[in-house]
């Protein structure tokens, strides 16, 4: 095996739009860094063993990612609007990636996806739809869920169970998407296998957790190596994910940017954090040392840190994983919940008397689901058979 890896800036290739009048939807096709590949093999046919899936989406444009077994190229056909776009990647890679722009806030697009191989053969196809973001305040409901790691029948029951939850518009994972992430083997089955009902269609947003590692995580989300925390924002939502692997505390980059960014956004209605490292929890995660100080560093930081902001900025609720079961602990207030049932092994509250604001606990599968509609925010928890756990009003 040898690494094949591409360096370059984005460009804009082949590109053929049928419009009567007005805006033309536009392509860049990106190209970061591939995934590992043996020798070029012309009349091999490219197999997608992961997507297409939808990243950073926003009012007007969204990323659509995809992986096959082998170097192929992409065409893409996108209807919507009354348009209709297409669209071929020109540089062989098993990492295919395109931006599509100039798309029109709350609207739904169909599309559809081929990978060629150099002779311009189809190995396979994929077809799926997705919907802008709304540009202005509406009822939004979204998903947030966590701690999968690589047991896809078990994530596949909490996944399937998101799918069938009506109008939700994107999902955050809180990390620890696999068991072992510097095995590329395990992403295509581990997780791409039983995400791919839903997040060809609906956008995902990642945490990085701590078993994610850095080797294919970064490419495989478009996100920046050492830089693994971002925010974005759904018309009066705003949402930040925090890198908890990383240094966050007072005076580090990463606190320097979340500072930056709650500034920036102060005006947004509803604001949510969201990281691997839980700020409260009765689970082994939130164990102390003799010196009543938590083990964890970067549990300990969160535990330190966030509570003063949330106070400081008006942030709405704070979302985590790392434990895995679903916890709600409240102080002042606001709400911190841990959400890591969403397939990894359970965990039990060995922990219960270190964290005195523990209000509802449940260890087993389970995914949430948040819905904002004008000055009124509710939040439910439940498992993959409906049973609600827990639900609270903001």
């Amino acid at each position: 095996m040898r690494s094949s890896v591409l360096r370059a800036t984005a460009v804009m290739v082949l590109l053929v739009v049928f419009a009567c009048s007005g805006y033309a939807i536009s392509f860049n096709e990106i190209h970061n860094s591939d995934l590992p590949t043996a020798a070029a093999q012309p009349n091999a046919l490219p197999r997608m063993i992961a997507g297409p899936y939808l990243l950073k989406m926003t009012d007007n444009s969204v990323t659509l990612m995809w992986q096959t077994d082998t170097l192929s190229c992409g065409r893409i056909v996108i209807r919507g609007d009354g348009k209709t776009a297409e669209f071929r990647t020109i540089t062989p890679s098993r990492l295919g990636e395109i931006v599509i722009k100039n798309l029109r806030p709350d609207t739904r697009y169909n599309y559809r996806l081929w990978v060629n191989n150099s002779r311009g053969m189809t190995g396979g196809e994929a077809t799926a739809s997705f919907e802008t973001f709304p540009n202005k305040p509406e009822r939004i409901s979204f998903a947030i869920y966590g701690d999968t790691r690589s047991n896809p029948d078990r994530h596949r029951q909490v996944i399937d169970a998101i799918a069938r939850e009506k109008n939700i518009r994107f999902v955050v994972h809180t990390g620890d998407l696999v068991g072992d992430g510097r095995k590329i083997d395990l992403w295509p089955v581990g997780f791409f296998a039983p995400t791919a009902r839903l997040i060809s269609s609906v956008p995902f947003f990642p945490v990085w957790g701590n078993h994610d590692f850095d080797t294919f995580f970064p490419q495989m989300f478009d996100l920046p190596k050492n830089r693994m925390w971002y925010s974005f924002n759904v018309a009066d939502i705003h949402i930040i994910v925090l890198d908890s692997s990383k240094n966050f505390g007072i005076g580090s980059e990463q606190y320097n940017w979340l500072i930056s960014d709650l500034k920036k956004n102060k005006a947004a209605k509803w604001k949510f954090v969201i990281l691997h490292a839980p700020v409260y929890t009765s689970g082994p995660h939130g164990a102390e040392d003799a010196n009543g100080e938590i083990k964890e560093v970067s549990v300990r930081t969160a535990h330190k840190l966030l509570p003063e902001l949330v106070k400081e900025y008006g942030i709405t609720a704070v979302f985590s994983g790392h434990d895995h079961f679903y916890e709600r602990s409240t102080r002042d207030g606001v709400n911190y919940i841990v959400t890591g049932g969403g397939g990894a092994e359970n965990y039990s509250a060995v922990n219960v008397k270190l964290n005195p604001y523990r209000k509802v606990f449940y260890s087993g599968l389970h995914y949430c689901i948040i819905t904002i509609d004008g000055n009124h925010a509710h939040i439910v928890a439940k498992t993959p058979e409906g049973k609600v756990l827990d639900q609270i009003d903001l």
